[in-house]
């Protein structure tokens, strides 16, 4: 089943493309880890989550600038990965976005995965294993393979 826009939406992601064929348990997971995200870790730029097939890698973040400002963020996830990996590829991603501004010059990346991305990785990764898994686990949206 598709995850509708709207829903998302009103999770606070500003827009969502594409399908992961997701069970409403997924799905409810993947909201609620969307809407802590934009909730808790605001990159200060609208956000676009996509779902599609990726040959090369699990997931990747472009930032689209406009008149050398970032005006919004472009995570791909891979719809063909396991669950797990998409979980996993959506807190790295974020963490990209996190630190976007302050690590990307004109002609990409000062440091790939420096410093900066990660901290914002380690406090992404914290806050949704120690407070939102055990909020959803409570929930009961807590999707299996992620059980203890």
């Amino acid at each position: 089943m598709k995850t509708p826009t709207r829903q998302l939406a009103r999770w606070g992601v500003v827009s969502w493309e594409g399908s992961m064929k997701l069970n409403k348990r997924e799905r409810r997971h993947w909201q609620y880890m969307l809407h802590q995200l934009k909730k808790h870790f605001s990159p200060g730029v609208p956000v676009v989550v996509r779902s599609k097939p990726i040959k090369k890698c699990d997931a990747e973040c472009e930032g689209v600038m406009k008149l050398g400002r970032l005006v919004k963020v472009v995570i791909r996830i891979n719809s063909s990965r396991p669950w797990k990996v998409k979980c996993d590829s959506i807190m790295h991603e974020w963490a990209h976005a996190m630190e976007w501004e302050a690590n990307w010059a004109d002609d990409g990346p000062k440091e790939e995965h420096g410093e900066t991305w990660g901290v914002w990785y380690s406090k992404i990764y914290r806050h949704l294993i120690d407070v939102c898994w055990q909020d959803m686990k409570e929930r009961g949206l807590l999707h299996p393979e992620h059980k203890d």
